[in-house]
Formats: C-alpha cells, structure tokens, sequence
C-alpha cells in the first residue's frame, strides 16, 4: 500500500530545466535581490479605430518605451506594430492605414 509520500511523482520535464525554471521564479544562488523577476511594461489605452464596416479594429497604446498599434479582425489579434520610436500621429496613422485597408 502506497502512503503519503512514499515515492516522488514522476517528472515531465529534465531536472535542469526544472532548476533553471525554479531560480527563475524564486532567485538562484548569487542571484541579486529582484534580478529573477520580470519586467512588467504598464500600457494605456490612448485611441481606438474602426473600419466602416466593424469588422478591423486598431488600439493605439502608449507604455515606457513608446506608442505600439494592436490589430484586430473580427475580434481576433493579428499583431501589433511597434512605434516605440515614432510620435503619436505616427501610430494614429498606422491605426487608420490598417482600418481602411492600407496596411495589411
């Protein structure tokens, strides 16, 4: 019969990848204090555009490193175009471009 704790559970992933995985989310030996944390990147809404017809939308954001264009056909992702180093009338453009069939 079989207890609590008799044997491991079998593992589906190598035991590096497990450690590496593991310091990735908890800190490594000679890790520096918040070294194993991502960087979150805060985005915020600053425009939407529609097509005439409903069916393509494109949401200008705006984070840290600059303006990026997200793309939607009938609701589902496409893609985003980064901007980060163009201006906001630039990423407005693109938004446009891409609801009225320019940028595919």
């Amino acid at each position: 019969m079989n207890g609590k704790g008799s044997k491991p559970r079998p593992k589906q992933v190598s035991q590096n990848e497990f450690d590496a995985q593991w310091d990735l989310i908890f800190g490594g030996k000679g890790m520096k204090y918040d070294e194993h944390k991502r960087k979150v990147n805060i985005t915020e809404e600053v425009s939407k555009h529609w097509s005439e017809n409903g069916r393509k939308e494109a949401v200008v954001m705006k984070s840290e490193l600059g303006y990026s264009v997200d793309l939607y056909e009938q609701s589902r992702f496409i893609r985003t175009v980064e901007c980060f180093d163009k201006s906001l009338s630039y990423a407005e453009d693109v938004a446009e471009n891409f609801c009225l069939g320019v940028l595919l």
